[in-house]
C-alpha cells in the first residue's frame, strides 16, 4: 500500500487568528491518537490537498513533525461548501502494529449476471440491515426487526456471491 508524505509545522496560532494563516496559504489541523498528546499544526494549503486527493481518508500519510514521522489517517477534514475551499483537517495517528477501524470505499467494476438478478433483493436487505459483513463465504447481512412487544430480535441472512 502507497504511503504518502506531508512535512508540517507545528501551530502556535489558534482561535480566529488563524483566518490570517488560511489568507497566506497555510492550512490548519490538528494531530490526536491512542495515547497521543494532541497538536496543533499548520500545513501548506496546496501540499495538503495534493495529499488529501490521493490519500483521501483510508491511506496512511507520513506525517513529519520537526523531523520526527507519525503515521496518520487523514480525519473530520471541514469544508467550506460555499468557497468550495477547505478549512480544517484532524490526522489521527495511528500504532501500525495495532487494528485500526475505518470506512473504507468500495469500487465495483462491472456487474455480474447473478449480482444484476438479486439486485432487489441486495437493496432491499442492505436498507434494513444493522451489520453487512463481506466473508470469504459471501455477504452476511444481519437485520433486527422489532415484535409486538417492541423487542428486537436478530434474524442473520447469507447471500452468496
Amino acid at each position: 500500500m502507497k504511503r504518502y508524505k506531508l512535512a508540517v509545522e507545528k501551530r502556535k496560532v489558534t482561535g480566529k487568528k488563524v483566518k490570517k494563516l488560511r489568507k497566506e496559504g497555510i492550512f490548519p489541523a490538528n494531530i490526536y491518537g491512542k495515547d497521543v498528546k494532541s497538536l496543533a499544526v499548520q500545513v501548506p494549503y496546496k501540499e495538503f490537498e495534493k495529499v488529501y486527493k490521493e490519500a483521501g481518508v483510508t491511506g496512511i500519510v507520513d506525517v513529519s513533525v520537526d523531523g520526527e514521522i507519525r503515521p496518520s489517517l487523514i480525519h473530520n477534514v471541514q469544508q467550506d461548501y460555499y468557497k468550495h475551499t477547505l478549512l480544517h483537517a484532524d490526522f489521527f495517528q495511528v500504532n501500525l502494529k495495532e487494528k485500526v477501524k475505518t470506512t473504507v470505499k468500495i469500487i465495483v467494476i462491472g456487474e455480474a449476471k447473478a449480482v444484476s438478478f438479486l439486485h432487489n433483493v441486495w437493496s432491499a436487505a442492505i436498507l434494513d440491515a444493522d451489520e453487512v459483513k463481506i466473508t470469504d463465504r459471501g455477504l452476511e447481512i444481519t437485520m433486527t426487526k422489532p415484535q409486538h412487544d417492541e423487542k428486537k430480535q436478530e434474524m442473520p441472512h447469507t447471500l452468496e456471491v
